[in-house]
């Protein structure tokens, strides 16, 4: 594993407490950093989405002309181009500064999100190629996996007590419950795939309903080799 600064992912279904405890490390005092996902809303990444599309042409082209009468969806085309320049956007992000970056909804989530709820296109043998190289490029760009999980039954009794919409909201228990087991059916495919392309990636996983937020974050900054009462130098 590379010396500080490092990447890490925080992955996990809906409801199990990423986006929480991101906010909690983000604001511990340890040396933790939230990486932006590049958003093509903002006027300073359109040369990014460009320069990363054109580079995806070989590969969005060979799925179009074998693509069985789907096609992608926009999202799912964002999610790509994400993937393919995110890598050299975070390791550049990474040298210049001494924070650990931490990715919520980072590139599992994306790959995961493709395959369980997308338009099937990434799952068919025309995409292989891409999805191995992805699984190549992020398994040698992440140092760190956080999988934080639940029983499903506390899940799902989390997300339909948010204010916010989900479409959780709108399955049956045992539909939430599938959809759930699909998605983590999902990551673990990913996680073996990234753990055979780099056997040292290490994947460190918490129950949210057997520890509290702090409990973990605490697990967290150990397992990063992080001292809580270091202050962030500010250096990103």
């Amino acid at each position: 594993m590379k010396e500080l600064p490092r990447i890490v992912e925080l992955a996990g279904p809906a409801g199990a407490g990423k986006t929480t405890l991101a906010s909690m490390l983000e604001q511990s005092g340890m040396n933790i950093l939230r990486a932006d996902i590049p958003s093509w809303r903002e006027p300073n990444r359109i040369p990014f989405y460009v320069r990363n599309t054109l580079t995806l042409l070989p590969a969005l082209m060979q799925m179009f002309y074998r693509r069985n009468g789907k096609w992608l969806q926009r999202w799912e085309v964002a999610d790509m181009v994400i993937l393919e320049g995110w890598p050299r956007m975070l390791r550049r992000q990474a040298a210049a500064c001494k924070e650990v970056l931490l990715l919520d909804q980072g590139p599992i989530y994306m790959l995961a999100a493709g395959q369980v709820i997308g338009s099937g296109v990434l799952n068919s043998p025309q995409a292989d190629g891409w999805r191995r190289r992805m699984v190549r490029q992020w398994a040698n760009t992440l140092d760190m996996v956080i999988w934080l999980d639940a029983p499903n039954a506390t899940l799902v009794s989390r997300v339909r007590g948010r204010d916010r919409w989900h479409g959780q909201k709108a399955r049956s228990e045992r539909a939430a419950f599938k959809f759930l087991d699909d998605y983590r059916q999902a990551y673990e495919q990913i996680f073996s795939a990234l753990v055979a392309e780099r056997s040292d990636l290490r994947i460190v996983r918490f129950d949210s309903a057997r520890a509290s937020v702090e409990e973990v974050g605490s697990q967290v900054g150990a397992a990063l080799g992080l001292d809580r009462h270091k202050q962030s130098n500010g250096s990103c």
